[in-house]
């Protein structure tokens, strides 16, 4: 039997530059005939098949009419006009400008409950672009991806949960402030440990997620996530009993909450509280990474064949946040600075 696909014969020829295909400019349009009445040539051309196939036929007619139907319905129907099928009575619905909509029930609920891209967005990311004086450093922080960066620091997390879980004697019974929650891991880590409250205070978005995660993991009674600055915010109580906060930044006090701490400090931490971490030291050593070195300073000799040297000196103003393999320490190391949280003072900080 001859294939009804035109790429059949086509031999492999994709561009159809050896095919004999006719284009359709080729192919000559030809007129129908009128079917002959005389002599019995008008009959049905069915009537030449078996009995099976002539119903078959007649099944494959009777559908296309249907559909041809349902088309039609659906091209005329007025916005309220609703189109049925068989199987799921009012399974469709038009709204104004004649567009099909599903009402179809899903996981979702119905269309009317559905919510669009813009929504989906302004539950996802914090969107300051409404508020005035939006602060950038508190935007950064309710976008839940640097979130995901810092948890996945398993050094950094696992030793507050270390320090946190590993000491129940000393959070059992205890209020406790969480400055700069975030995602309230540091709270959960509190609560889990036996504290009797936890109080934790973000002013980024983040903290309408942080809600959500208390309330799954069943602290609701024990977690209360606050929004604000801790410089503004009203506590429910007068005082608490130790503070908790990951508040370093780059090079331990570039973009760090330290100040922050330290306000929370002196307005609520009772005496004899405690602070953690309370104590932190910086070192200093020598390093030499000829290869890094010159990836910083040559390569601006040459960009694209552009000389751009002039950029050398300035790649080494500004200091440089990076990990480097233990083998580039060429001397031994010094502390040159260390902070007691529980007396430094905020004019003390400035070095």
């Amino acid at each position: 039997m001859e294939s009804g696909n035109p790429w059949a014969n086509a031999n492999d020829d994709i561009l159809g530059t050896k095919s004999s295909i006719k284009s359709t400019a080729d192919v000559q349009p030809t007129a129908s005939k009128k079917p002959n009445k005389k002599k019995g040539k008008g009959k049905n051309k069915n009537q030449n098949q078996p009995k099976a196939a002539q119903n078959q036929a007649k099944e494959s007619e009777n559908r296309d009419v249907d559909m041809a139907d349902d088309l039609e319905e659906q091209k005329v129907a007025s916005p309220t006009k609703t189109f049925t099928n068989a199987k799921n009575k009012d399974f469709y619905k038009f709204d104004k400008n004649g567009t099909k909509q599903s009402k179809e029930g899903g996981f979702a609920g119905t269309p009317d409950s559905w919510f669009d891209d813009k929504a989906f967005k302004k539950d996802l990311i914090a969107d300051f672009t409404h508020k005035k004086g939006g602060d950038y450093y508190f935007e950064s922080y309710s976008n839940f991806y640097i979130h995901e960066e810092m948890l996945k620091d398993r050094v950094r997390t696992e030793s507050y949960q270390s320090a946190i879980e590993g000491n129940p004697e000393a959070f059992k019974g205890k209020v406790v402030l969480d400055i700069g929650c975030g995602t309230g891991v540091l709270s959960i880590f509190a609560a889990r440990a036996g504290a009797k409250h936890v109080y934790g205070i973000d002013n980024a978005d983040i903290v309408h997620y942080a809600r959500e995660i208390v309330n799954v993991n069943g602290f609701k009674d024990t977690i209360t996530i606050l929004q604000g600055k801790v410089e503004e915010v009203d506590l429910p109580v007068e005082k608490v009993d130790i503070i908790i906060s990951e508040w370093m930044g780059y090079f331990l006090l570039y973009e760090s909450m330290m100040d922050t701490v330290l306000f929370a400090r002196d307005k609520w931490l009772v005496k004899g509280g405690a602070i953690l971490p309370d104590t932190c030291t910086m070192h200093i050593a020598a390093i030499e990474d000829e290869q890094y070195k010159n990836s910083k300073l040559n390569f601006w000799n040459d960009v694209y064949g552009i000389n751009m040297s002039c950029l050398s000196s300035a790649a080494f103003v500004e200091p440089i946040v990076d990990a480097i393999d233990n083998k580039g320490i060429v001397t031994t190391s010094d502390t040159f600075f260390k902070v007691d949280l529980n007396t430094v003072t905020k004019e003390q900080l400035d070095f």
